[in-house]
């Protein structure tokens, strides 16, 4: 689901997880942060970014800023 906001506003991560992909996704999903959460056994992705704040491997926290809103991809 595509969220509407702002350039550059922050992008918080849902829950507490490991980064399992950073970069340029693909052409529909422009630069983008994935994140494995294992508590709910779940990914969320976050696309279309202007920028990110994370590497690969990194722990995140709930709430935790991993990057910007962009208007990456198609």
């Amino acid at each position: 689901m595509d969220l509407p906001a702002p350039q550059n506003t922050p992008v918080h991560v849902i829950t507490d997880g490991v980064v399992t992909e950073v970069g340029w996704l693909s052409a529909s999903a422009g630069l983008g942060v994935v994140v494995y959460h294992p508590s709910l056994n779940l990914y969320s992705a976050y696309l279309h970014l202007n920028s990110t704040l994370v590497a690969v491997s990194d722990t995140v926290t709930l709430g935790q800023v991993i990057g910007a809103v962009g208007d990456t991809g198609i």
